[in-house]
């Protein structure tokens, strides 16, 4: 049988844009990019950017009403096969891991106030973020084993326990942090997920993980996946899902935990549920109590 991947004209007159720009303005710069301060790519980053925007084809997996293009999966997939092209296309356009797992997740679970805190400035490119799930020793990445617990107290949630392999983690804003709220409901409705700001008090982030890929890392490198130790007092409201399957990214950093669960199953994030012991108040967080990660 065969596959249709044509696309409308005036699609396509976008990924002719996208092609030639990819190949005369991003790849050219390939070469010289670990050369380039921060600040100097920062401002040519911003530039580039812009100019995806200029086309509406910025932040294209999300739906209009999240600040999306919203066009589907044929097109994100005649987008994906250009900006597979370059390395670092998909900071251009806005489609960056994990910051684009993480955006889905607090868009479709997040509430009214962790949207306009975390999810707009995600999306608009002024912060990044992390996923932490993975666990050395016992869990690695199965969401049904994990032992990062997180307890309330009073008005904060606590959270406790040690992740690894978390991409960008040593140079994210925030970091979404998977954690059991209630080990009875074991194994697919135990846990949640909070949004800890880089520098919340007792989040350690340890170092940056060599891999076979990158065997020589440099810390607080983009790319990189950093262990983090940490027991987080966070202020939270939960929304606590089930969760199975789970396919998610991986990045970190923030100044409070607000916890947001979903579950992301074939590609589409479902909320199934909603914590009844933190449903009614928006905290901030506080405190860890020796959460630590590390980064790859």
């Amino acid at each position: 049988m065969a596959w249709d991947f044509q696309t409308d004209p005036e699609f396509q007159r976008k990924l002719d844009w996208m092609r030639a720009f990819i190949d005369h303005q991003l790849i050219p710069l390939e070469p010289v990019l670990k050369e380039l301060p921060k600040d100097e790519w920062r401002v040519v980053k911003r530039h580039l950017q812009d100019q995806v925007r200029a086309q509406g084809l910025w932040g294209a997996f999300l739906d209009p009403e999240l600040g999306g293009a919203g066009f589907g999966q044929m097109k994100l997939a005649l987008m994906s096969e250009l900006i597979g092209r370059s390395m670092y296309s998909m900071t251009i356009f806005g489609v960056q891991a994990p910051d684009s797992g993480n955006m889905e997740l607090l868009a479709h679970g997040g509430t009214d106030e962790q949207k306009a805190r975390w999810l707009v400035p995600n999306l608009r490119g002024d912060i990044s973020s992390a996923f932490a799930l993975t666990e050395p020793f016992l869990a690695g990445a199965d969401p049904t084993r994990i032992a990062t617990t997180a307890v309330l107290d009073g008005e904060e949630w606590v959270l406790d326990g040690h992740k690894w392999f978390v991409s960008n983690g040593s140079v994210a804003d925030i970091i979404l942090v998977f954690a059991e709220t209630d080990a009875s409901n074991r194994p697919h409705r135990h846990a949640s997920i909070f949004i800890v700001p880089a520098g919340t008090p007792g989040m350690e982030i340890q170092r940056d993980i060599p891999t076979m890929a990158h065997p020589e890392v440099e810390f607080g490198e983009p790319g990189n996946h950093a262990p983090r130790s940490c027991s987080a007092g966070a202020g939270c409201r939960p929304i606590t899902s089930s969760v199975g399957p789970v396919t998610v990214s991986c990045s970190p950093k923030s100044d409070s935990a607000e916890g947001a669960s979903t579950t992301r199953c074939g590609g589409s994030v479902r909320p199934r549920g909603r914590s009844t012991s933190c449903a009614s108040a928006l905290c901030r967080a506080s405190r860890t109590a020796g959460f630590s990660v590390s980064t790859r």
